[in-house]
């Protein structure tokens, strides 16, 4: 095989990788307003992207796109080979892009830009109104660029002039009202190749100062113990790996602490762990102390945690 028929071979398959996300989004808008919501089907929202469904009822699409049933997702998402959340994303940047970015589905359409560029940008358009997004999209076809330049450009400039609520100064000091957490599944609507590590996600919080420390405090805490315990992974992967083990109701390993027992000069005791301690200084309270209701799974072993953090500390 010579090399220009490599390199004709590489053109093919660009056109073939084309036309096969192109039609993706085709069937997926189709299969969409095929099946709008009914009394007895309810809606696609936001908060039945995961398999533990939140309150949040924001439409899974932006303004002006038409709503669609919570069944036909799962159906379009079960029958792609794809996950729940993929199938929410795949829809929902199919309605976008037909309602409101009608210009750029069209170069879509004519295989001038890639499919999955596209919907990168129906994704990063969603919260805008219906006016900004066709503002966006107009001003975008305009200029005949699609590169990434260009698009961050025009979508500043569609923020700045629908939504100027949303502009901050980046050297403003931020306060309670920029508190918050937030979960983002980088793989989710990208299963055509999408780089990093499947299984992995990231967790942003913003909060108050004190907490934060504390929470951080914690997770340290809780990753010192797993080392101990025979875990070589770096601190930051153990502390990533302790929310797991923080949030995880059966009981964990932990490691026995060597202490002589306060009330007596005799031998050393028995190694005793963290959570049979916390409950021996519990029975030895004063009679007419008022017994505290037992904590749930989660905060017991919290608990168990700092204490244990506060005694290492004074050691």
């Amino acid at each position: 095989m010579t090399a220009g028929s490599l390199l004709g071979i590489l053109a093919e398959n660009r056109i073939v990788e084309l036309k096969a996300i192109r039609s993706k989004l085709r069937l997926a808008y189709q299969w969409a307003i095929m099946h709008p919501p009914t009394p007895d089907k309810p809606k696609a929202v936001v908060g039945d992207e995961t398999l533990f469904p939140t309150d949040c009822e924001d439409r899974i699409s932006g303004d002006g796109t038409p709503d669609v049933a919570l069944f036909a997702v799962e159906e379009l998402a079960a029958s792609g080979g794809m996950s729940r959340a993929a199938g929410f994303a795949l829809i929902a940047d199919a309605l976008d892009l037909v309602h409101r970015l009608p210009l750029l589905w069209a170069k879509v359409e004519a295989l001038e830009v890639p499919g999955w560029n596209a919907r990168r940008v129906a994704l990063l358009t969603r919260k805008l109104s219906y006016e900004a997004a066709r503002w966006f999209d107009d001003h975008l076809a305009a200029t005949g660029l699609t590169g990434w330049p260009t698009i961050e450009k025009w979508l500043a400039m569609a923020i700045a002039k629908f939504h100027p609520e949303l502009v901050k100064d980046p050297t403003t000091p931020k306060g309670k009202a920029d508190w918050g957490v937030w979960l983002h599944h980088p793989q989710a609507g990208h299963e055509e190749g999408a780089g990093g590590i499947a299984g992995t996600s990231e967790l942003q919080a913003v909060g108050d100062s004190l907490d934060l420390t504390r929470f951080m405090d914690l997770l340290s805490a809780e990753a010192e113990t797993m080392r101990r315990l025979g875990d070589t992974d770096d601190v930051n992967q153990r502390r990533a790996k302790a929310i797991g083990r923080l949030t995880d109701d059966n009981e964990q390993p932990a490691l026995d602490l060597h202490h002589p027992s306060p009330t007596t000069t005799a031998a050393p005791t028995a190694p005793t762990s963290v959570s049979t301690r916390v409950s021996a200084t519990a029975r030895a309270a004063p009679a007419a102390a008022p017994v505290p209701a037992p904590l749930p799974p989660l905060r017991r072993r919290v608990a168990s945690r700092c204490w244990a953090t506060r005694c290492w500390a004074s050691w």
